[in-house]
């Protein structure tokens, strides 16, 4: 596949597709994929619930999710999925996690029932409060 991109669009070139088979798979996508339009912020939403159920959706997401979004159903959802993933993935993000902990009043209340429990946590906060 070729790509070309100008400034008003991007062409795609596939050298072993026929134009018919394209269209049939153009189709098939926009009759899968409800657009945005079609259900209102209810499509957006499904597809941001649907991204964060996906697999691929891991703690480094997690802690960008919570950094960024300022939507309190985001951030309560990433909260209690935080729970879901294995120990080593989010001591990993333990440092992060507990400056957006100090740092961050939203963040810290969906946080906190994960962090206060856990002794790392409570030492690095305990210090960071020391500075």
């Amino acid at each position: 596949m070729i790509i070309q991109s100008t400034r008003l669009e991007t062409v795609f070139f596939f050298p072993n597709i026929t134009l018919h088979s394209f269209i049939n798979l153009k189709n098939r996508i926009s009759t899968t994929v409800p657009s945005a339009g079609e259900d209102g912020a209810g499509g957006k939403q499904s597809l941001l619930l649907r991204w964060f159920e996906s697999k691929l959706f891991d703690m480094s997401y997690a802690v960008m999710y919570l950094f960024n979004s300022k939507e309190s159903g985001v951030q309560t959802y990433i909260g209690n999925r935080v729970f879901s993933y294995p120990t080593r993935d989010v001591d990993f993000y333990l440092q992060q996690l507990v400056n957006m902990y100090i740092h961050m009043h939203d963040v810290a209340e969906v946080i906190h029932p994960y962090l206060v429990p856990y002794p790392r946590a409570k030492k690095m906060i305990s210090e960071n409060e020391c500075r």
